[in-house]
């Protein structure tokens, strides 16, 4: 799960598989596994299905393929370390694997020092003939790539529910009875050390595969959790920083109704939407568990006969403050929501309720002239305008609910849990 190129690198490995024409993978898990299960899911992201063979207790990597073959309904299974990654093509792996009637393959890549891998030996026609452990010299050899390509029969001789080590305990034994290397052009990363991981950050970055991936326009897990982590962030610092002006904004609004007056709402586009969803709390209620009356709020944005003919004849700049023209009264109040801060039908319509006595009030993103042009803002921490509706929402229902909390005080929702007090 380590991030490689801004996704964990276990994802990089099973969309080149996909795209290799893999569409079934069994992850072999242990230590950290729900992570990796709640991450990958289903694998219907990547194009692919996965399933899951989570090791009851360490298996080592011999014992966890044998604990996997049970899940798979297969002859032969591609086995890959989930560490290490090496660039080899899945076709010509088969047709070398079916052409020797093998019952294993190996992958092997030239390593120019072998000291961090044990040392394949092979043949002139790829048979096995040796495994040497670790050798400390700088001369070019065959390492394990960590990709097998594995007959069912091979591992159904592995004793189940023990921990081995394919490679140290399991191959050995099949030197001479049907085991081959088979040797890619390609070079070998893996995880192990701090300087096989830049390595493969800087191969990521710069390979074809990387530009490719990122050409389809494929979003992972890794992307969602980013966008929604920025969305959640824009309404933290939002209401660490404007706590204050959400409290007195309740506050207006609260007065007006309190006095008689009602609320007036104006935006556009997906503001327009919020406008119409305010007025529907305060109209209705926020909660179905608190029961008081109805509360006067008017959407502007929902008389389309109207805009539409204003619009139509005089501008659509105007179709808000001649609204609150002929609507507003003193003691009214008028609020808008614009993610830009800068709409001019939402300052005319300020202008307009500013001189009809009504109170005003403003949601906005950062940068806009309305935070400076009404009796108290709100304004959003960020000029990304999703981010700053995605913030908005909250916020609305937190004025209705404290507008409530004012109003109807006696009047608690039974949801809402008891607030203990220290003695």
């Amino acid at each position: 799960m380590v991030s490689v190129g801004g996704q964990p690198f276990l994802a990089w490995l099973l969309v080149g598989l996909e795209r290799q024409g893999v569409q079934e993978i069994t992850l072999a898990t242990g230590f950290g596994g729900d992570d990796i299960r709640r991450y990958f899911g289903d694998g219907a992201w990547i194009g692919t299905r996965i399933q899951y063979c989570k090791e009851p207790a360490p298996l080592g990597t011999g014992g966890a393929v044998r604990a996997a073959i049970e899940t798979i309904d297969a002859d032969r299974v591609l086995v890959v370390n989930g560490d290490s990654v090496c660039d080899f093509n899945f076709d010509e792996l088969l047709g070398y694997h079916l052409g020797r009637d093998a019952v294993g393959t190996i992958v092997l890549a030239r390593a120019q020092s072998s000291e961090r891998y044990g040392v394949v030996d092979v043949d002139q026609g790829g048979a096995v003939l040796a495994f040497r452990e670790k050798v400390a010299t700088d001369q070019p050899s065959l390492v394990s790539a960590g990709i097998y390509l594995l007959e069912r029969s091979l591992i159904e001789l592995i004793p189940q529910g023990r921990e081995m080590s394919i490679e140290r305990e399991v191959f050995p034994e099949w030197v001479g009875r049907g085991l081959f290397g088979y040797v890619c052009q390609g070079d070998l990363f893996d995880l192990g050390t701090p300087s096989g991981l830049e390595s493969m950050r800087a191969h990521y970055s710069t390979s074809g595969f990387a530009r490719d991936y990122a050409s389809t326009g494929m979003l992972t897990p890794a992307d969602v959790l980013k966008r929604m982590a920025e969305s959640s962030s824009t309404l933290k610092r939002t209401v660490e920083r404007e706590y204050v002006s959400i409290l007195n904004a309740a506050r207006l609004i609260a007065r007006a109704f309190a006095d008689g007056g009602k609320l007036l709402l104006a935006g556009n586009g997906g503001s327009a939407a919020d406008c119409q969803h305010i007025a529907a709390e305060f109209v209705s209620r926020l909660s179905k568990d608190r029961d008081r009356r109805a509360l006067p709020a008017v959407a502007l944005t929902t008389d389309s006969s109207f805009i539409t003919a204003f619009a139509n004849d005089l501008g659509y700049e105007g179709v808000f403050a001649r609204q609150v023209e002929a609507l507003a009264k003193p003691g009214d109040c008028v609020l808008v929501i614009s993610t830009s801060g800068n709409s001019p039908n939402l300052l005319r319509c300020i202008t307009a309720a500013r001189a009809s006595g009504a109170t005003t009030i403003a949601i906005t993103g950062e940068g806009g002239a309305l935070a400076s042009s009404v009796d108290s803002s709100i304004v959003v921490a960020g000029t990304h305008t999703q981010y700053v509706q995605e913030a908005m929402l909250p916020i609305e229902h937190l004025l209705c609910e404290l507008v409530e909390d004012q109003l109807f005080p006696g009047i608690l929702p039974r949801t809402r849990p008891e607030v203990g007090r220290a003695d």
